[in-house]
């Protein structure tokens, strides 16, 4: 399909600039991405979580440096943080605290996730590994946060994350925790399914293949998965902080309905302009649409709909 192809082609050309160093190809690739209409997710897993997958594999196989591999996601994480100054948080949002183990070297999945958040509307606090437990506590106990999110990398950081989720369980108050992450998904022993505890006495029934360790706490959320924290299960777990409170009005409602049009055209892998051909509209109108910024006629949703080949109830849900 041509667009994949295009999206493999300035991957590729991501991941040169990369190992270039070259700061202002690889933001002129991330220019393109969003000029052609791509939503900001796709861009984060098929352009940057792909590029330094790749650049990884490199240094795995001894054919670059870890200092290339640190510059690499330097660059790219200073990318994202111009991205991230365009998250604006719903009102009455929920607050996440996102951090990884101290122990783990490794931070860019986790301020990925953070970032997805951002993008759904949270209110979001990350925290580097280089906190002590006791101050990350207190912080916690200070902010009450919704949900705590921990992210895992490396193995060996398993253990961390297990007394982290202890520690805070034995708290007065105690947020709800979800794991996530690809030492998650490395460690258990069933990785086709993800564990969501129904309620607060019952103990996750989650085995990991390290049979002299065992998991001691009890975390809410475990994405287990090769999705991580992007599965469906994952995805309806965090929605559910949503709708606590939730005001319904019209521009909620049209900004719900815009986002849905457009995840389900670049899951597709349409841009706006061929959404627009497809349905037989003016792309700057589409555009709007997407951007909640438009009132819909019964008309253009059938259009829309239509042309993505899904149901009108599927777009209003």
């Amino acid at each position: 399909m041509k667009t994949n192809r295009s999206i493999i082609n300035i991957k590729d050309r991501y991941t040169s600039a990369l190992l270039e160093g070259n700061l202002q190809d690889a933001f002129a690739c991330v220019s393109y991405i969003l000029a052609e209409g791509w939503d900001e997710k796709l861009l984060y897993k098929k352009i940057f979580t792909e590029s330094l997958r790749e650049i990884g594999e490199l240094w795995h196989d001894g054919k670059i440096s870890i200092s290339h591999e640190n510059r690499a996601s330097s660059i790219t994480l200073e990318l994202m943080a111009r991205l991230r100054q365009s998250y604006i948080p719903k009102d009455n949002s929920p607050l996440v605290i996102v951090t990884t183990p101290k122990s783990d070297s490794h931070s860019t999945g986790a301020r990925m996730f953070a970032d997805f958040l951002l993008m759904d509307g949270w209110n979001v606090d990350f925290i580097t590994n280089q906190v002590p437990l006791f101050d990350l506590k207190k912080f916690i106990q200070e902010r009450l946060p919704d949900l705590v999110a921990i992210s895992v990398t490396m193995d060996s950081s398993l253990k961390e994350c297990d007394e982290i989720t202890q520690s805070l369980q034995s708290e007065e108050k105690v947020p709800k925790i979800i794991w996530g992450g690809p030492a998650i998904n490395r460690s258990v022993i069933d990785r086709t399914i993800d564990y969501e505890k129904k309620d607060e006495s019952e103990q996750l029934n989650f085995q990991i293949k390290n049979g002299i360790y065992k998991i001691e706490s009890s975390p809410d959320f475990v994405c287990c998965t090769p999705e991580f924290f992007e599965s469906s299960k994952c995805s309806k777990f965090l929605i559910g902080f949503h709708h606590t409170n939730m005001k319904i009005n019209l521009d909620q409602t049209l900004e719900d309905i815009g986002i849905k049009i457009k995840d389900v055209r670049t899951n597709l892998g349409l841009s706006q302009t061929q959404l627009a051909n497809l349905s037989s509209m003016d792309r700057a109108f589409l555009s709007s649409v997407e951007n909640g910024k438009r009132n819909l006629s019964i008309s253009a949703l059938h259009k829309i709909s239509d042309a993505l080949n899904i149901s009108i109830n599927e777009l209003m849900n």
